[in-house]
């Protein structure tokens, strides 16, 4: 009776003992480790949320629109009328300062700077030039 007695009260540690570990987990078959990486982030997350220096994502950004002078927080429009002017300027200088351009507005009229370079060194004009050229040269042989 005593050998039974000690059994059961072996037994009966051992199940208190699994309850109360996070490793009892391991013991299991089905992917143990995923189950304690689980308890572990669960933990962590309590840990975050309940701390003091917790701070929501929009408090975040109101705090973010005081300081910087924005009295409501900035949502996303769909409109283009709020886009800013471009100054062409500003983007050539900026692209001559870090050696490359990263606007697609400032890189496509230096495409036509260059294309109209090319042109000109190339000598097709303009249809007024090619047109001034044909009538001097009706004047110079008596034909017009």
């Amino acid at each position: 009776l005593k050998r039974r007695q000690m059994k059961k009260m072996y037994w009966e540690m051992k199940q208190r003992k699994k309850k109360q570990s996070p490793l009892s987990s391991l013991s299991k078959r089905k992917n143990p480790l995923k189950k304690l990486l689980m308890w572990q982030m669960q933990k962590r997350a309590e840990r975050i949320l309940n701390s003091p220096s917790f701070v929501s994502l929009e408090s975040k950004k109101a705090a973010r629109a005081a300081r910087f002078g924005n009295s409501s927080v900035p949502t996303k429009d769909l409109s283009s009328d709020n886009k800013p002017m471009v100054n062409l300027d500003k983007l050539k200088e900026r692209a001559q300062r870090f050696g490359l351009n990263v606007s697609s507005i400032s890189r496509k009229s230096e495409d036509d700077d260059k294309l109209k370079k090319r042109k000109d060194s190339a000598g097709t004009g303009t249809t007024e030039d090619t047109e001034a050229k044909k009538r001097k040269r009706a004047e110079r042989f008596g034909i017009a």
